[in-house]
């Protein structure tokens, strides 16, 4: 669950880190609509976070829900790969909506990782999803511009969805049996 959550933070922080550089070089747009762009992935992925916790903490079904999230936002950043060269309005969209899905995951994997190591091992389950989360995130903005120099945007976008893709079958399937 710890390397799910690292995995999901890969399209998190490569389109919050640069996407206005993404936007800037390739698409000649501005502050504004980079503004726009994060502000949606953002402000979206935080009422996303509130929306899948309230709707899990109803239904139980946290890993289903983190699965799902897995299998959009890779397909979002996939699609914006696919559409780097698309016009802009086509490519910010895509952008914005992995970006948002990218965002919306942290509440039900921090909670199922406490709920699969049991209270007498909380602690340690959310201190360990904690710091694979926060390497990655310090680890995603430095390691996109070594992409840049072998490859294109294209690639990121595409390393940002298979991140999010290869976190699925990481974070285990079914429900949570109550101890």
């Amino acid at each position: 669950m710890a390397l799910a959550g690292a995995l999901l933070t890969v399209p998190q922080f490569a389109v919050l880190s640069f996407t206005a550089i993404f936007l800037h070089d390739v698409k000649g747009g501005g502050a504004a609509l980079a503004g726009v762009t994060v502000m949606i992935a953002q402000l979206g992925g935080g009422a996303a976070r509130i929306w899948t916790g309230r709707r899990t903490d109803r239904r139980g079904n946290r890993r289903t829900y983190l699965r799902g999230i897995g299998v959009l936002a890779g397909l979002a950043m996939v699609a914006a790969a696919a559409l780097t060269d698309a016009p802009t309005p086509i490519t910010v969209t895509a952008l914005a909506f992995g970006g948002l899905l990218a965002n919306s995951w942290h509440g039900i994997a921090y909670t199922e990782i406490a709920a699969l190591a049991g209270p007498n091992r909380a602690g340690t389950a959310l201190g360990l999803i904690g710091t694979t989360v926060f390497a990655v995130g310090f680890l995603t903005p430095l390691l996109i511009p070594v992409v840049l120099d072998h490859a294109t945007w294209t690639a990121v976008w595409a390393l940002a969805g298979a991140a999010s893709l290869l976190a699925v079958p990481l974070a285990p399937a079914g429900r949570v049996r109550a101890r």
